[in-house]
């Protein structure tokens, strides 16, 4: 786990999130309503970690091993 002081630890904004994963900022906030998605709530700020979002839309859509 990664703690506040980590230099590797970048957080990104909607828009900078919807364009790493190559969708809408509209599927970013259903996402966030859905909890598909991990993100941290500072005063009305919305940020999220790149590589936590990634991990979790990839678990949600593997498909297993027949």
């Amino acid at each position: 786990m990664r703690s506040v002081h980590d230099s590797s630890l970048k957080l990104v904004r909607k828009r900078e999130i919807a364009e790493i994963l190559g969708v809408s900022v509209r599927t970013i906030e259903n996402w966030m309503n859905e909890r598909r998605i991990p993100y941290l709530k500072v005063d009305r700020i919305v940020l999220f970690d790149p590589e936590k979002a990634k991990r979790a839309i990839i678990s949600q859509y593997e498909v297993p091993d027949c």
